[in-house]
């Protein structure tokens, strides 16, 4: 009898998000030797229920609730299904569904996963919660941890972590996976373009990204592009901080993109700088970025900062680029070299396409994940195929048209949203002579003019 599999992930599906790309990467990867099925969120224009890769994903509507009714609908769809899925092991994420399957694991025999990317009790200390659902959700991470059969984490240095808190036995190291890009054919500009892809968020150097930027561009020719999603109000607050340094003029916000616009952003981009500060997050934690690697495998150079986890798995100087958290001046130095040298871009990207391409893309990854499944349910797994990528699959039109419209509706909403933000603060203007362009690209490529 074929293994039944339920994934569980307090996520959107398919989204632009590195967390749901890598479910869709585990739903290929398991699909080929059990039966999946997949519970995430669902938001506007997603199927409650669909199927695709071979797996039935189930989405739970949270639309317009706040993050503890989000959580509590979320567990109660969790319970229901559990109590006729009849499953052999439920492979969750974080402990918004993890608490749900830990205490149920007993009553209907199936094993537990853990797979930490992050763990939420670190990221949540940057986000505005109470300190009472904090402490609960902390608390219900301690539970998934010490009830969890196995626990995957990405790097060497969450490994050291875990393991010294006696749970060695049940960590298994498994690395951060992306989908390799195609190399893209570089456009020859006179500017140097820099990539950030983020939010913003409370984990990253950015005020030395800024500084450093700020250097740079009285040296060189110099373009930030900035993809990725970020929350109206924090967007609203970088456009301000950025306008006070000096430097809006060179930064042009695209919103999300995937898949072929993502790589046709790459086509202009000589460097990709992946910031970040001294958080447990980052140094405790181990957590190395799949931003960065989703950058690296489309052989562009990479500067990040130096932590444990990214310095044992990286050559600096040859894959990848480093800096210490709050020094601007290497930082700027490193961004001024790359600039001044295409040799060392070209080899800095190259060695780092490679190392991504042998230790952090799919077929590697699919084949550790699935000696995992074999070790811990006892069977065999030579027969399966580890080749192949899901985009290959015939649902990729698919899953690629709803992950168009997902990113769609998050640069609209950006766009619009930012939009009032920065008419409420005096900044949005087109009667000033002396004005900059802050460039915000939505679906309709919308620019503000930020009065300076």
């Amino acid at each position: 009898m074929e293994n039944k599999i339920l994934i569980v992930s307090f996520e959107c599906v398919p989204d632009a998000s590195y967390t749901a790309t890598k479910i869709l990467m585990l739903t290929d990867c398991l699909t080929r030797a059990f039966s999946v099925d997949v519970l995430t969120l669902k938001y506007e224009g997603l199927a409650h229920l669909e199927k695709w890769l071979g797996a039935r994903i189930y989405r739970v509507p949270v639309e317009n609730m706040s993050l503890k009714e989000r959580i509590s609908t979320f567990r109660r769809a969790l319970s229901r299904q559990l109590e006729g899925g009849m499953y052999d092991v439920v492979h969750f994420t974080d402990p918004f569904g993890g608490l749900v399957a830990s205490n149920l694991k007993d009553n209907y025999g199936f094993n537990t996963i853990y797979d930490i990317y992050t763990l939420s009790s670190w990221d949540l200390k940057f986000l505005d919660i109470s300190q009472s659902l904090y402490n609960q959700l902390k608390e219900d991470e301690s539970i998934c941890l010490e009830k969890a059969d196995r626990i995957l984490v990405p790097s060497l240095t969450m490994l050291e972590y875990f393991s010294k808190k006696g749970l060695g036995e049940k960590i298994r190291y498994i690395p951060g996976v992306v989908k390799l890009h195609k190399k893209p054919e570089k456009t020859n500009e006179d500017t140097f373009n820099i990539l950030y892809m983020g939010s913003f968020s409370g984990w990253e150097d950015i005020d030395t990204f800024f500084n450093a930027i700020k250097r740079l561009r009285k040296q060189k020719k110099i373009q930030v592009v900035v993809v990725g999603f970020t929350q109206a109000e924090k967007l609203g607050d970088i456009v301000s901080k950025i306008q006070k340094i000096g430097i809006d003029d060179v930064f042009r916000f695209e919103g999300p993109r995937y898949g072929s616009e993502l790589e046709e952003i790459f086509k202009k981009i000589d460097a990709g700088v992946v910031p970040l500060n001294d958080s447990n997050r980052n140094i405790l934690g181990g957590v190395i970025p799949l931003k960065m690697l989703d950058i690296m495998s489309a052989s562009i150079p990479v500067i990040t900062t130096a932590t444990p986890a990214i310095d044992s798995a990286f050559k600096n100087g040859e894959e990848i680029l480093l800096y210490n958290s709050g020094d601007a001046n290497t930082l700027f130095a490193h961004m001024l070299a790359l600039s001044e040298h295409n040799t060392l871009r070209e080899m800095i990207g190259e060695n780092g396409r490679k190392k991504i391409e042998s230790e952090f893309s799919g077929e590697p990854w699919r084949k550790r994940m699935l000696v995992y499944y074999s070790e811990l349910l006892d069977i065999s797994i030579d027969n399966i195929s580890i080749a192949g990528e899901w985009e290959e699959s015939e649902t990729r039109e698919m899953i690629v048209k709803e992950l168009q419209h997902v990113v769609s509706r998050q640069r609209e909403t950006t766009t619009s949203t930012t939009n009032r933000k920065l008419k409420k603060r005096g900044l949005h203007t087109q009667t000033s002579t002396r004005t900059k362009k802050v460039r915000v690209n939505s679906a309709q490529e919308d620019t503000f003019k930020i009065k300076r």
